[in-house]
């Protein structure tokens, strides 16, 4: 993993949420053990290194973003991916963009609390709910489409003439949000921040969410993260 506690945090909160309490038990037991790997190449190095340790079966998962703008789209967190699967290792590349895409809509709803806040979270939510399973999928969580376009960037940047208004498609997403109304474009320049797993795993642990929440991500979803805590099982 790219960062540990970060990431863990989603782990945990999801497998709190599809009954694979034995992997948090694993962790806690020191039969799992889990590694920042200091970004894409660290994480598949450090993987890679891990599992040359193992003279037999070789115990280590890769579990990393696949950093993907469309549902198409290879990035080269799939080469790194298969490169570390040829040394042993036991990969895992998200089908969404990032393990922030998995984050249902309801823990995006629970933030933040001061009143001005939540109005304009309101809003962008709302927007984020327009959205088809594979728009949100390939959405940037935890930024949005936020920044100032650069020339020569290839990103689509677009200004409604009012301030605040600009926001900025990386054209690597394709047609991929060319129907999406300009409005909710918008609305989601910001994005919903960096803490988001923190607080999925603590709405999890309150009973603010369930299993069924995930059901709004989209068809396959829970299936691809079933599969994952397989994966993560077959080395504790």
């Amino acid at each position: 993993m790219e960062n540990a506690i970060y990431d863990w945090q989603m782990i945990e909160a999801l497998a709190r949420l599809l009954g694979c309490e034995d992997v948090i038990d694993a962790k806690e037991g020191s039969r799992l053990g889990v590694y920042n790997g200091g970004g894409k190449h660290g994480a598949t190095q450090h993987a890679v290194d891990q599992a040359a340790q193992f003279s037999r079966t070789k115990r280590v998962v890769l579990v990393i973003d696949s950093d993907s703008f469309h549902p198409t789209d290879r990035t080269g967190n799939h080469e790194q991916a298969e490169a570390a699967a040829r040394e042993g290792v036991r990969a895992h590349v998200l089908s969404f963009r990032e393990m922030e895409n998995y984050i249902p809509n309801r823990v995006l709803a629970r933030q933040p609390k001061k009143a001005v806040g939540m109005s304009s979270m309101a809003k962008r939510l709302e927007s984020l709910k327009t959205f088809s399973p594979e728009q949100r999928a390939h959405f940037d969580m935890k930024h949005g489409f936020k920044g100032k376009p650069q020339k020569g960037a290839g990103q689509k940047g677009r200004h409604s003439g009012k301030a605040g208004a600009t926001y900025v498609i990386p054209s690597r997403h394709g047609d991929l949000y060319n129907e999406v109304a300009e409005r909710d474009l918008i609305a989601l320049q910001e994005g919903f921040g960096t803490d988001l797993p923190g607080l999925f795993l603590q709405e999890v642990m309150s009973g603010g969410i369930s299993e069924r929440d995930l059901d709004g991500l989209g068809p396959g979803a829970k299936q691809e993260l079933r599969l994952m805590f397989e994966m993560i099982r077959g080395v504790i």
